[in-house]
């Protein structure tokens, strides 16, 4: 996923987003929108962890009703300028 957002030719982003599905196809969603933009693989993974785990205990699933599916994304995306394409395609791919 984080590969198709270089491809893309974005650069980085400010808002996370972690939606889960628990049985009886309850959905519920949290954001996390950043003053300063995500812009690596691992601000992603560390933003997606923090609004998970919550889901895993009784701070957001306190009947601990199983996990069906788990989505996230990112919103308020920059794109790159032409120059800087082929710089960050690279790091994208680390």
């Amino acid at each position: 996923m984080f590969r198709r957002f270089g491809a893309q030719r974005f650069a980085a982003f400010r808002t996370v987003t972690v939606a889960v599905r628990f049985t009886g196809f309850v959905t519920v969603s949290r954001s996390r929108t950043d003053m300063t933009p995500f812009t690596n693989l691992a601000q992603l993974q560390d933003a997606v962890r923090q609004r998970l785990e919550p889901f895993f205990d009784a701070r957001e699933n306190p009947k601990a009703k199983k996990v069906r599916l788990i989505g996230c994304g990112w919103r308020s995306c920059c794109r790159l300028e032409r120059s800087e394409v082929l710089e960050n395609a690279l790091s994208f791919r680390q």
